[in-house]
């Protein structure tokens, strides 16, 4: 079943580890409380970060509903889990990618658009935290495992 840590919390109606950000400012220094003005916020953003990571790890299967029960369950991804997670959150208190996400790619000085992808670049996941995901078999789209299909409002997790 899913475990609790001092650096991550299982977030059940949402089913993603999610990282405490008192212990990654006391871990890192990085405050993201001081920075987005709140706990709720800070926990609301550490939320954000985690729902960015799952759904990168999500796009690269076709089974879900094992992925996610995997990721609850299985005791050995928690260290990667939480690598990618402060990986991620590192990019976004560094980069500030909440904003870059938002911006329109237009030229203020002569009005042209700038392809998006050109503007933006990968700026949804950290660098860093694909390469985590990505070493440790995270990424494979192949077919990894044949499970019975697990459903969280039975296995609980």
């Amino acid at each position: 079943m899913p475990t609790d840590t001092n650096a991550m919390i299982y977030d059940y109606t949402h089913h993603k580890y999610v990282l405490d950000p008192i212990t990654f400012a006391t871990e890192t220094g990085m405050d993201f409380v001081a920075y987005e003005g709140s706990l709720t916020k800070a926990k609301d953003k550490m939320y954000q970060i985690a729902r960015t990571i799952y759904n990168h790890i999500y796009r690269h299967t076709h089974y879900r509903n094992q992925m996610e029960y995997w990721l609850a369950v299985e005791t050995t991804l928690r260290p990667i889990i939480q690598e990618a997670l402060e990986e991620q959150a590192r990019y976004e208190y560094q980069m500030n990618v909440e904003y870059l996400k938002l911006q329109s790619g237009v030229n203020p000085l002569n009005g042209t658009q700038i392809p998006l992808e050109r503007f933006r670049g990968a700026v949804v996941i950290s660098p860093d935290a694909q390469v985590v995901l990505a070493h440790n078999g995270l990424l494979y789209t192949g077919q990894r495992f044949l499970v019975e299909t697990h459903d969280y409002t039975v296995d609980g997790y």
